[in-house]
This record gives C-alpha cells, sequence and structure tokens, in this order.
C-alpha cells in the first residue's frame, strides 16, 4: 500500500479528533486507517476509484461555506417502525414547537428549509409550520409518504404554502417492505404518488440502497421518475451507512453507486462523471454555489426531463475560454426570479450520496458541508450531527 498523507478524524470508540493516514491500495482503491483507544490499527475502504477520491476531495480554500438547507426537526413520531433509518433508535425527543421554529428561521431568507424529523406527518401542526417556513424560504417536506394517501390531508398542506416533498421509494415490490416493515407499503405510496400528481407538487424520490436486497429496484424506480417527471423533479440514490438504524451491510462508495447505476440505467459512468464534473464547474465555480462544488459524500447530474440524455457532458469546457462557456452555461441554467439556477423545470436533477460515519469522516471533507441541523442551541453540520446523535445513544 502507498500512503498518501493523513486527514483529521474521529476515534471510533471516543469520538476524539485523531489523525489518520490514507493510502492507496494494490487495488487502486482509498483506505483510511486510525488507531482505537487500546492501540489497534483499523481500516476502512473511503473510495473504489482513487481518481474520483482525488477528485472529489479537492481542497479549494473557501474560508467559510454558504449553506444550502437546513434541517428542522419537526416530528419525533413516526407511523412506521423501519429497520434501516437515519434517526438513532434511542434518540431523545427535540421536535421543536411552532414558537420555536418562528425564532429560529426570523433571519432566515432565501434558503432551503427541510422539515425532518422521524416522520414530519405525524407533526398536527405540520401545516401551519408550512405556512411560516415557506413565506421567505423554500420548504421541503421528507416523508415516507403514508399519510399522503389521504387526498385531503395533502391539498390541505398544499393550500397553507408552497412546498417540495422529499418521498422515500425503495421498493417498487412490497417483497422489500415486508423485510423491512413487516407490511405492505407499495399500494399505499402509489395512491399518495398519484395525489401529488393531481395536486402537482414537485416531487424528488429517495432510494437508499442496500446490499442483496434492493438493488435490482434501481432502474424500476428510475424509470418511474422519468416516466412521471411532470411532477418528479429529481431522484435521491444513497447508500445503507452505519448511521441511526441500519443494515450490517456495506456501505456503497460513490464510485461504487454509479457503477451500480450505469448498470442498471445503460448510461455509462464515465458519461456521468463527465456531467457531473461539468455541473462542478458550471454551478460551483462558475456561479459559486458550495453545495454543486465537489464532496466525497455527493455527485449530482442533470438529465434532460423525461430522457435519459446528460446535461454538459457534450460541452468541451477545458478548451472554452471563461465567457463563451458562461454564454453557452447561461443557456442551459437559467435564473428568474421564481426559481434558483439548478431549480431548471426542464431537466432532472440525479443525486448519489454516501454518507460518512465516524470510522471513515474526513473533518476537512465535513467542514465542506451546506446542509445543517438547527436546534434552539445548536447548528451543526448533518452529517456530524448523525454521527452525535450515534454516539450519544450507543
Amino acid at each position: 500500500m502507498k500512503k498518501l498523507g493523513n486527514i483529521e478524524s474521529l476515534t471510533s470508540d471516543t469520538k476524539e479528533k485523531t489523525k489518520a493516514d490514507i493510502f492507496l491500495g494494490n487495488d487502486n482503491k482509498v483506505y483510511v486507517k486510525k488507531c482505537d483507544k487500546y492501540g489497534v490499527i483499523k481500516e476502512y475502504l473511503l473510495e473504489d476509484d482513487y481518481n474520483l477520491y482525488q477528485y472529489l476531495t479537492t481542497r479549494d480554500n473557501r474560508a467559510t461555506v454558504k449553506e444550502h438547507s437546513i434541517h428542522l426537526n419537526v416530528s419525533s413520531a413516526c407511523n412506521l417502525k423501519c429497520l434501516m433509518c437515519y434517526a438513532s433508535a434511542n434518540q431523545e425527543d427535540k421536535t421543536l414547537t411552532l414558537c420555536e421554529i418562528k425564532k429560529i428561521i426570523r433571519p432566515i431568507k432565501n434558503q432551503i428549509i427541510l422539515l425532518s424529523g422521524k416522520e414530519p406527518t405525524c407533526n398536527p401542526e405540520l401545516p401551519q409550520i408550512i405556512k411560516l417556513c415557506s413565506k421567505h424560504n423554500q420548504v421541503s417536506v421528507l416523508t415516507n409518504g403514508l399519510k399522503l394517501d389521504d387526498y385531503n390531508y395533502l391539498k390541505k398542506l398544499s393550500e397553507y404554502g408552497k412546498f417540495k416533498i422529499i418521498f422515500s421509494l425503495n421498493s417498487l415490490d412490497d417483497h422489500y417492505y415486508q423485510n423491512t416493515n413487516g407490511k405492505d407499503l407499495v399500494k399505499r405510496k402509489m395512491i399518495a404518488l398519484d395525489n401529488i400528481k393531481k395536486l402537482n407538487i414537485p416531487t424528488e424520490i429517495s432510494l437508499t440502497l442496500v446490499e442483496n436486497m434492493n438493488i435490482e429496484q434501481l432502474n424500476p424506480i428510475f424509470m418511474f421518475c422519468i416516466n412521471n417527471s411532470e411532477y418528479i423533479t429529481g431522484m435521491r440514490i444513497r447508500s445503507n451507512s452505519p448511521v441511526g438504524k441500519h443494515f450490517k451491510s456495506k456501505t456503497y462508495t460513490i464510485s461504487q453507486l454509479l457503477n451500480l447505476f450505469a448498470k442498471a440505467s445503460a448510461i455509462p459512468r464515465e458519461e456521468m462523471i463527465k456531467s457531473g464534473k461539468y455541473i462542478h464547474k458550471i454551478l460551483g465555480e462558475i456561479y459559486n454555489i458550495d453545495y454543486y462544488k465537489p464532496r466525497l459524500c455527493s455527485f449530482t447530474i442533470f438529465l434532460k426531463k423525461g430522457t435519459k440524455k446528460l446535461i454538459g457532458n457534450e460541452i468541451d469546457y477545458n478548451n472554452l475560454n471563461e465567457e463563451v462557456f458562461k454564454k453557452i452555461s447561461n443557456k442551459l441554467f437559467k435564473s428568474d426570479s421564481n426559481r434558483p439556477r439548478w431549480e431548471n423545470k426542464n431537466y432532472f436533477k440525479l443525486e448519489f450520496r454516501s454518507w460518512p460515519n465516524i470510522n471513515t469522516i474526513d473533518l476537512a471533507e465535513n467542514a465542506k458541508c451546506t446542509s445543517y441541523c438547527v436546534s434552539n442551541d445548536n447548528k451543526i453540520p448533518f452529517c456530524m450531527n448523525n454521527i452525535e446523535e450515534d454516539y450519544k445513544n450507543s
């Protein structure tokens, strides 16, 4: 193995800051090695592809990172008992009240507010929360979607303010839900999605991949999204990870997620990487949106709505001067007063995510995080919040 350098990480047993060595294996994979409190060296996989690792971990010397979104825990209750949930199994009740939310968001303008927790629709005050948060910000509701099978309830929510739905859909086959929830859920989820379609509420589908459980669902769910792109604006594909409640299976790296999706969708991996680098170039570098700069935990591409056609991968930006590049890109990512540049109604956003855990976290990478969990007295990067919750409740 070849040593590449070191990072600042956390000890897996005491959560103290520690130096960890980064190595390139003979298999061209990148590993982190660090000691536990007994001096035992442990090794963890960081990334399957050395070249992609180098690219995603580029340090750009940014002094501060502009927040892209904040998470508000609006419900400690849930209507499911999933075997996999990033909310810790023993997480204490931190549900924010309407008054607390009002105080927190008072200074916040023109950001994305994610209403999460365990299941936000279990909070009877959700309509009022949406109304409050949507006055000066974009609102997204992260949900399992079950309660949205009630058309009148969903219509009521939509009357209180504009919002996007981030809808958890891990399978179109009830065999998966029988294994994870002990019950059939697909019918209710399909009714909910049909209600969303009738009310034309923009929605992103969130799919968590678990080894040997739902990999074969990648393409069916992707095609469901493509075929319903009049209201489904994007899809998130993330790996099962040892955070919160989880399955004891592998954590897929970003390159592994890209490989799985390329095989399922027949969209070439290298074409996706080229398209993703274009997105980093235009939205991250030219327009200075921190969320779209390279990060080890996330990779984003855009497709032309209703198709598999990638946006930007045909542009040879390395051989264009900046002004020409900007002119071309301004046509692709137009900005107007009603939506940010990345919310293009003609595009479908596809995001790949592999969250760090206490074994793999790189604190310099975590400093790039643009998503924060906010409570009455605390504001902490999303992934670090998950790690701290796990540690407290372990």
